[in-house]
């Protein structure tokens, strides 16, 4: 079991009192003046329709828990009234079956009225991260972009992206997320073909991870590596904690909730 981090550990990297409580139980003690909603757990079995050889994993493993909804009293109004929602993922460690520990995986619901779905935010807190990118959720997939994401690194789902955390670091990984509060992660397409077009296994050579093709695709691209990056026009830089960042100028995460209004920054983001 890796010991509690100490209250600080965390708080530089996320700007809120917030520590690891429990790391075999994948728990955070939220401090003074936070609002933390309860936990929803999710076991091997909340991801059986995506891995790579369920049956070879025990269905009660804990796998990452999600605060979805975390505020402090000083802006929650603020939060509300520009329809977004400040979610934390604590990600176990280790591997599920010959897969590095991951999430479900999920592409973003629609803005109401609009053909362009909702973008998501991530930043690491602890531990290193893969987020892998596709940009479609079917049977042919055209570009698959990796990101390797370490404590202090944002990183953007941009709309239409079906995405995936992945843990492939020695620790627990924590994260921070902004998205819009009516937006709904969608499942049912990558379960369909047995979750994202590349299952990503322990490895012991460095980065620490190796990619299989998921032979339920048609057509799968080799994937592309993409640099870390600051997004200053949406707030977004290693120099300041994105939480910070919402109470310093609460308008600054607009393209959260108006991703339409923002087309063609989106078709270069990762180009």
């Amino acid at each position: 079991m890796h010991p509690p981090n100490p209250p600080a550990a965390l708080h530089a990297l996320s700007g809120l009192n917030i520590a690891v409580d429990d790391a075999a139980l994948l728990s955070l003690r939220f401090g003074d003046g936070l609002l933390a909603p309860a936990p929803l757990h999710r076991s091997a079995s909340d991801l059986r329709a995506v891995l790579r050889n369920a049956d070879a994993v025990d269905p009660s493993t804990p796998v990452y828990t999600v605060y979805r909804g975390v505020t402090s009293e000083e802006v929650r109004s603020e939060i509300e009234r520009r329809g977004l929602l400040y979610a934390v993922l604590v990600l176990r460690a280790g591997s599920i079956g010959q897969e590095r520990a991951r999430i479900r995986g999920h592409i973003n619901s629609h803005a109401a009225g609009t053909p362009t779905t909702y973008p998501e935010v991530y930043e690491i807190w602890q531990g290193r991260a893969l987020l892998y990118l596709q940009c479609e959720a079917s049977p042919d997939v055209s570009d698959v972009v990796l990101l390797e994401l370490s404590p202090g690194n944002k990183a953007i789902v941009p709309p239409g992206w079906a995405s995936l955390v992945v843990n492939i670091g020695e620790e627990p990984l924590v994260a921070g997320s902004w998205l819009a509060e009516e937006c709904r992660p969608q499942y049912a397409a990558l379960e369909s073909l047995g979750g994202m077009a590349h299952y990503v296994l322990a490895g012991s050579e460095p980065p620490g991870y190796d990619l299989e093709p998921n032979p339920q695709y048609r057509s799968v691209p080799a994937p592309r590596s993409v640099l870390v990056q600051d997004y200053p026009n949406f707030g977004l830089t290693q120099d300041e904690p994105m939480f910070t960042t919402f109470r310093r100028n609460p308008d600054v995460f607009r393209f959260m909730t108006r991703p339409q209004d923002y087309a063609g920054i989106w078709t270069t983001l990762y180009s």
